[in-house]
């Protein structure tokens, strides 16, 4: 109050400047806080003062965790006297910039930063601290040592490869011009550098081809030259020209873009293609002579095996009848010896007809055409079982057919031959007073049929089971058990013929299994 009036005192100060510092304070927060750098504020000690957003993700520690302790928590141990020489130069006044390192994360693992640091002024311009921007260049060295170890390979290819590579521009010029291309070309590195290849290697006579077809590869983007290996004529140092191979390929990840070249040497190659060409050449015409002549041999084979059945079989028809007219119309003059003799000509001759009609059906099956199809087995069986009647008859053969027999791959007569024989073995070659016993039965296996053959005879020693199948080989004296030694043979050449196999399991004493095994065929 003054003089009984009541008055208001009232004081303007201009905050304008204040203001403007606020604002631009906050500014210089707002862009630290979104930085992607790590920005750390710190006291010429070491002691850490702030720490924005991005060192948090860059380090993993919080502000409330790192500020107030020592910087050198980052730096890895092998490294802690870095840091006082950084501190040093900022005592100094000195700026660091882009200054590459390793640091370590809250985690213990290792982070490359690129370092740039300030040093911080007061009002009076003495250095009171340093700011420092830390960069993640994690991924950047990655790259980099990426780079580096591409780089490495590429140039070890280089040098180690033997074909020669070549790594040219749009304009064919070189660019690049291995050890190896300089081996085969016999120029130096630097001679063949920024000089055209199709002037460098190609003859004259083709540079042409080779020109449009790279022109027409730039202009399209296809061509023949591109993507793809030819043969053609290239040239040396000397003049002198060779057969290479070429491939040209695109270097897409490149600007401007370049093409690497492949050459290779084919000179022993074509030497070697035109060899194994001559050779086959060669080969082809004996083929054609050795032909030749096996179709000779066989015309001439029939021509005997048609000797054999007529003018041997012939006489030997009448020797049997004659010797068998003797013995029925003169019997009563020959004393014993003489019609012992009669029966042995008879007997004889019976045996080389026998002989005879087998070696016949032996010579069929190696030279008659089969022509496969399907056969039902179980209508084989039956053939077999009528034309054996009689035997299976005479020797009360106890025979068994099991199960359901499919059809296979075959050929009906060859077929009935191959079981007849060994259903003619089995029944033939048992003990003396021992019935014989013979069971057909069947196994499928993929897209085959087996078929087995069983008796109770006298088996197989297991070093004569391969020994059986040869023409002509017995086990056992014709006085014993009688045949010519040619039915297995018979056997094992029919299945051949039918595209099958043949086998046995037995043992001496013990019976025998004798399977064949052939391809199923449709009925």
């Amino acid at each position: 109050k003054l003089k009984g009036e009541i008055y208001t005192l009232a004081i303007l100060r201009d905050v304008t400047e204040r203001k403007r510092a606020e604002a631009t304070r906050n500014q210089l927060a707002a862009i630290v806080e979104s930085s992607g750098d790590a920005i750390i504020g710190e006291t010429l000690e070491g002691t850490i003062l702030s720490w924005n957003a991005a060192a948090v993700r860059i380090f993993g520690y919080s502000a409330e965790e790192i500020v107030g302790r020592s910087i050198s928590l980052l730096v890895p141990p092998e490294l802690q006297g870095e840091e006082a020489k950084i501190l040093e130069k900022l005592k100094n006044g000195e700026r660091i910039e882009h200054y590459e390192t390793a640091r370590l994360r809250k985690d213990a693992s290792r982070v490359d930063v690129s370092l740039s640091i300030s040093p911080l002024q007061d009002s009076t311009g003495r250095i009171i601290g340093a700011s420092k921007i830390s960069r993640d260049i994690t991924e950047r060295k990655r790259a980099e040592d990426a780079l580096r170890e591409s780089e490495a390979r590429k140039s070890a290819i280089l040098e180690t490869a033997l074909d020669a590579i070549l790594s040219i521009d749009h304009e064919g010029r070189i660019h690049e011009w291995n050890p190896a291309a300089e081996k085969i070309f016999g120029y130096r590195r630097t001679e063949a550098l920024r000089r055209k290849m199709d002037e460098l290697i190609i003859p004259s006579s083709l540079r042409e081809y080779y020109r449009d077809g790279l022109a027409e590869y730039l202009m399209t983007g296809v061509g023949s030259l591109l993507g793809r290996p030819i043969e053609l004529t290239v040239m040396r140092a000397d003049g002198t020209d060779f057969r290479a191979e070429l491939a040209i390929t695109r270097n897409s990840w490149e600007e401007p873009t370049m093409y690497t070249c492949f050459l290779r040497d084919i000179t022993e190659r074509k030497r070697a293609e035109e060899e194994i060409q001559k050779l086959n050449a060669d080969l082809e015409q004996r083929v054609i002579e050795r032909t030749a002549q096996l179709e000779a041999i066989n015309k001439e084979l029939e021509s005997f095996t048609y000797s054999v059945s007529h003018d041997l079989r012939a006489p030997l028809r009448a020797l049997q009848g004659l010797s068998n007219a003797l013995l029925e119309d003169y019997a009563a003059r020959f004393d014993d010896t003489g019609k012992d003799y009669c029966h042995r000509i008879v007997t004889a001759a019976g045996r080389m007809d026998t002989l005879i009609q087998d070696l016949l059906a032996y010579s069929r099956l190696s030279r008659t055409d089969l022509e496969l199809k399907a056969v039902d087995l179980a209508v084989v069986v039956a053939d077999v079982k009528h034309q054996l009647e009689s035997d299976l008859h005479e020797k009360k053969v106890k025979l068994a057919v099991e199960g359901i027999l499919p059809a296979v791959l075959g050929h009906r007569a060859t077929l009935g031959q191959v079981v007849g024989n060994l259903v003619s073995n089995a029944i033939k070659f048992v003990a003396p007073g021992v019935t014989p016993r013979v069971r057909l039965r069947g196994e499928e296996s993929g897209d085959f049929f087996r078929l087995w053959i069983e008796d109770n005879g006298i088996g197989v020693a297991a070093e004569h089971r391969e020994r059986i199948f040869r023409i002509f080989e017995r086990l056992h004296g014709v006085e014993t058990y009688p045949g010519t030694g040619i039915g297995l043979a018979i056997v094992q050449r029919g299945v051949e013929r039918l595209g099958g196999r043949v086998g046995l399991e037995s043992a001496e004493g013990k019976g025998s299994k004798f399977w064949i095994e052939l391809k199923k065929g449709q009925p």
